[in-house]
């Protein structure tokens, strides 16, 4: 076997802007419209003040129910 280098493939991911409801000291959000459907796990969120920066989605529950990685805070 010869070892082959491969590049690594990186993929740029432009936060996400929703509009959703949030509650204090949770980690689960609910859209406002729209569906999870295009969402994935370790997307970036930006453009709600009640979701701290730098948080990810963490996991998808439904088609309009998702959590993140850092709890909303109080």
């Amino acid at each position: 076997m010869v070892p082959v280098d491969i590049p690594a493939l990186v993929k740029e991911v432009s936060p996400a802007v929703v509009n959703v409801s949030t509650t204090q000291d949770s980690a689960t959000v609910t859209l406002n419209g729209g569906s999870t459907s295009g969402f994935f796990v370790g997307m970036p969120l930006a453009g709600n003040s009640n979701i701290p920066g730098g948080a990810t989605v963490a996991g998808i529950v439904n088609g309009s129910t998702f959590t993140i990685s850092l709890p909303v805070a109080s």
